[in-house]
């Protein structure tokens, strides 16, 4: 699957692994072909070609790695009559998905506060960018970027597997 040569907004993005959690939830990390800069809380549009006319279909899922990090991952949902989770739920180890080049999205942590203390709340794939925010902020403070926080993140769900974060 390649995007049309004329059209630059798409990136490559190779999987390179896939946790699954559930029969309906599971972790992706994606190895874009060049890179994708964002902030923690940003989301990525995902997409990929389907149907007779193979025509591009894509939705927005939340960032779940740091910026830090080479690979992006995401925490994603199967949508059983969606139009595009059951194609992303297909894709292999190995396989591709295509990324916009431009993320977006003004969920932010708030570091103008100066509020050492953050709660954080949310239910099973809606952690992805509280998790984004957690592993940049690890990786300041160990680099001294950063001063000292503490963050709580409440991480819910029906049953157990919906915590695709708990060990971290």
């Amino acid at each position: 699957m390649t995007p049309p040569s004329t059209d630059l907004k798409y990136v490559k993005g190779i999987v390179t692994t896939r946790r699954q959690l559930s029969a309906e939830l599971w972790v992706i990390r994606l190895k874009p072909e060049s890179k994708v800069t964002f902030n923690p809380g940003q989301y990525a549009t995902l997409g990929l070609p389907a149907g007779e006319n193979q025509k591009m279909i894509e939705r927005p899922y939340s960032i779940a790695s740091s910026p830090y990090e080479e690979e992006l991952e995401f925490y994603l949902e199967l949508v059983p009559h969606g139009k595009l989770t059951p194609h992303l739920h297909q894709v292999p180890v190995g396989g591709e998905i295509l990324i916009r080049r431009s993320t977006k999205g003004a969920f932010l942590f708030d570091v103008k506060s100066g509020h050492p203390n953050h709660f954080m709340v949310a239910t099973v794939t809606g952690a992805a960018p509280y998790i984004a925010m957690l592993r940049r902020f690890i990786c300041d403070v160990r680099e001294g970027h950063a001063p000292p926080r503490r963050m709580l993140v409440l991480h819910a769900g029906s049953v157990g597997e919906e915590l695709g974060y708990i060990d971290e």
